[in-house]
């Protein structure tokens, strides 16, 4: 009979450190990330943006975007490695609960400019601005993002995209 209690009372104890441990093998977080037309905003000069969204049945804690790097045709591969702010400018780190979205801002093109208008990224490294821009050349660039969070894995995303001259001339394009 000790001995029965004293594997209940350890078992207990057990259970009651590792409890996150065990529910994250069975429950996790899991992020989709999107970037689509539909998601440019025309609103003081124009927005485009993207959405991370949390698909699994645990919350993903303390989550921001990252740009990595920018690659494109008859274009320097840039190493960027800036975090990207969320809607708002906001920069802190945000908490996604299943099935919760949040919008990040990859970048704005400013439609009273008349001459080639640059793609500028939101980009930011601890509180400051850090100015990063795509200057058009009718060409194609991949994006490579990523989401990072304390209980997530980074996975690299791809965002593929046309940039013309005009603050409205932007295709984003599907798949990598």
């Amino acid at each position: 009979m000790a001995v029965a209690t004293l594997l209940a009372v350890i078992g207990a104890l057990l259970l009651a450190v590792f409890h996150d441990d065990i529910q994250t093998l069975c429950h996790h977080p899991k992020i989709e990330v999107n970037v689509a037309q539909d998601l440019i905003e025309p609103a003081h000069g124009k927005y485009y943006r993207g959405t991370v969204k949390n698909i699994g049945d645990r919350r993903a804690k303390r989550c921001r975007v990252k740009l990595l790097r920018v690659e494109g045709q008859n274009y320097e591969t840039q190493q960027i490695n800036f975090y990207l702010a969320w809607q708002g400018r906001t920069w802190d780190f945000l908490t996604l609960y299943p099935d919760e979205f949040w919008i990040f801002d990859i970048g704005t093109r400013d439609p009273a400019d008349n001459a080639p208008c640059p793609l500028r990224f939101s980009t930011y490294s601890g509180t400051n601005d850090v100015a990063r821009e795509l200057v058009p050349r009718e060409l194609s660039y991949r994006l490579i993002l990523a989401v990072y969070g304390d209980n997530i894995p980074s996975i690299p995303h791809t965002v593929s995209l046309t940039i013309g001259a005009a603050a409205n001339d932007i295709q984003i394009l599907p798949g990598p």
